[in-house]
């Protein structure tokens, strides 16, 4: 069955047809549908529809070359060309397949010679007649035949009449089951058998015959009547309703946009000619813009994230395709349209909604050159809530490429400078952890200082060349490392500074410095420190009467004991307390009533 169908559609086609001339038919149908959408978003004279028209034209113009027509059988939810299907959709009234065979159209073709003012007659009847009004004067068909376009050929049929039911009376024996009293069905029996009643025996036999003809064609008219049917047939059921003012409403208010993707990877991908294949991505340009002006960022995303993968697919399949699509790719998502989303930003200060969501999705997605577009919003607001969101966005694009936010580094405010750095301790990748370790260097106080913090968000433990900023000149560089070290207890920080304090490394004599140090040990320490805590606290007792102080070290391994705080520090304690050596006694009993 289906080889007989192809058959009878391959024959509608005059001429000689190869596989390129299929391909060239499914991009046509792509461009058509696309021209069809942009005349249902933008007025005819905006320069989307205009444009979309003038790529259909060209491309038809080109098949047109080597053939005399373009002819595309009709189906209610494709369109077939020599027996091949060249596009296909849902059967519903945008879909321009469905529209034609709703209003009869069995086949339509473009002559050869065909005018771009017939091409956007064509396009604004389209429009016109997507939905069918409830007291429509005319449809698709009838608007056609009143334009009389030369260059554009269609056939139509009735298709109300050849869907209903039909009964076939000639069948029927009226004689045999309609005899009435009244003798009445002797003369419909006369009507159907062709035979003359009694006072027209004297007819002549040509007269005969010709009645006979003419009452057995009303006899097949009367074969063609459609059943009767209830009218509460064609009434609508409230579901039916609402399905179709939605319908109607998304025809006067279109606002997506997202059948522009369903036919993108036709068009690009079947068209071989740079030119053409340049025009369309300057027309994929301009509707991405309109589309962010208008705030539509879920599609603008998935606009993103095809395109993407059509530069992944051209790779392979066509090299000069993918290096024009992704120059479009780095246009679309650079800075250089930053303007048109200005109007949104406002959106990142909202409560968490699919709007915000969409945007901040949408913005991840840019390409990272958009990063020093993006870094002045984040400094100069004052609303928390669009910093945070701008620091995860920020962050997704660094994260594909960091160059462009190392590049700020150089920058001559503070404040961006500090973000910069803030935003690298987020970035998960070696790059980012090989700039932080040379800003830990960096001359100025306040750029190690930020360094330190955005490093110590990376690491779970700290490396040898962040300890070394325990000696740092900077007081609050000195006090960042102190603080990390005495966060929680870790082998590795107990290590550090055990290794600091036993060998005497140290080399900054502050007497504040060297308690801290002590105070962190006990509180990353472990047992190990015992032993060095317990020599430097009853060490050398008798040095104190000849005039050698080690007050400071016993004192803050007094300290560094309580706070390790287990039984045993304890015990070391109350028995230093009781020590007979004074220096040993007092550094015991004040630490505890310090701390008590």
């Amino acid at each position: 069955m289906k080889d007989k169908i192809q058959s009878r559609e391959r024959d509608l086609f005059h001429g000689d047809i190869t596989d390129q001339d299929i391909r060239a038919a499914k991009e046509i149908v792509a461009l058509i549908i696309n021209a069809m959408k942009s005349y249902g978003l933008y007025p005819k004279n905006h320069s989307i529809p205009q444009n979309s028209v003038a790529r259909f034209k060209t491309a038809l113009d080109k098949f047109l070359e080597n053939h005399e027509e373009l002819r595309l059988v009709v189906k209610i939810d494709r369109f077939v060309f020599q027996g091949e299907v060249v596009y296909q959709g849902q059967p519903v009234e945008e879909n321009l397949a469905f529209l034609l065979f709703r209003d009869g159209v069995q086949w339509f073709e473009f002559l050869k010679g065909i005018e771009l003012d017939e091409l956007t007659g064509l396009f604004e009847i389209i429009k016109q007649n997507t939905v069918v009004p409830k007291e429509a004067e005319g449809d698709l068909v009838t608007a056609l035949w009143e334009k009389n376009f030369p260059h554009l050929k269609y056939d139509a049929a009735d298709i109300l009449w050849e869907d209903a039911p039909m009964i076939d009376f000639s069948d029927l024996n009226y004689l045999e089951e309609n005899q009435g009293a009244d003798g009445q069905a002797g003369f419909f029996q006369d009507q159907m058998d062709g035979s003359p009643p009694e006072h027209q025996e004297d007819s002549s036999q040509d007269e005969q015959h010709r009645v006979s003809s003419e009452r057995q064609e009303n006899v097949a008219d009367i074969a063609a009547v459609p059943v009767e049917m209830d009218s509460t047939v064609w009434e609508l059921t409230p579901d039916e309703l609402k399905i179709l003012r939605q319908i109607v409403w998304e025809s006067e208010n279109p606002e997506n946009e997202e059948d522009v993707l369903d036919v993108l990877s036709i068009i690009l991908e079947t068209q071989e000619n740079k030119e053409d294949f340049a025009d369309i991505l300057d027309f994929l340009k301009e509707e991405f813009q309109n589309v962010i002006v208008r705030g539509e960022f879920v599609f603008a995303t998935k606009f993103l994230k095809n395109l993407h993968n059509l530069i992944s697919f051209f790779n392979t399949e066509k090299p000069w395709a993918s290096k024009l699509t992704e120059d479009l790719f780095v246009e679309l998502t650079g800075p250089k349209h930053i303007e048109l989303l200005a109007p949104h930003w406002r959106i990142l200060d909202h409560e968490e909604s699919e709007q915000t969501t969409a945007l901040v999705q949408f913005l991840k997605n840019l390409h990272s050159n958009m990063i020093p577009a993006l870094m002045p919003i984040m400094v100069e607001t004052k609303s928390i809530r669009i910093q945070q969101r701008m620091v995860k966005i920020v962050t997704a694009l660094a994260n594909k490429n960091i160059q462009p936010l190392e590049k700020l580094l150089g920058h001559p405010e503070k404040a961006m400078v500090q973000r910069v750095i803030y935003i690298m301790g987020q970035v998960k990748n070696t790059k980012s952890k090989q700039i932080l370790n040379k800003l830990i260097y960096h001359p100025s106080g306040w750029i190690r200082r930020e360094a330190f913090k955005a490093l110590a968000a990376k690491y779970p433990e700290m490396p040898q060349n962040m300890f070394q900023l325990i000696e740092d000149s900077n007081r609050t560089v000195r006090q960042l490392v102190l603080d990390y070290l005495g966060r929680r207890r870790r082998e590795s920080s107990e290590i550090l500074l055990l290794d600091y304090l036993e060998n005497r490394k140290y080399t900054i004599k502050d007497r504040e410095h060297i308690l801290t140090c002590y105070r962190v040990l006990g509180k990353c320490g472990s047992a190990h420190s015992v032993p060095f805590l317990q020599s430097m606290l009853f060490k050398s007792p008798w040095l104190s009467f000849l005039g050698v102080s080690r007050s400071l070290h016993r004192k803050g391994a007094a300290i560094a004991l309580f706070e390790l705080g287990t039984e045993e520090t304890s015990e070391i304690l109350n028995i230093g307390s009781k020590s007979l050596f004074p220096g040993i006694r007092r550094a015991c009993r004040r630490t505890g009533e310090k701390n008590r």
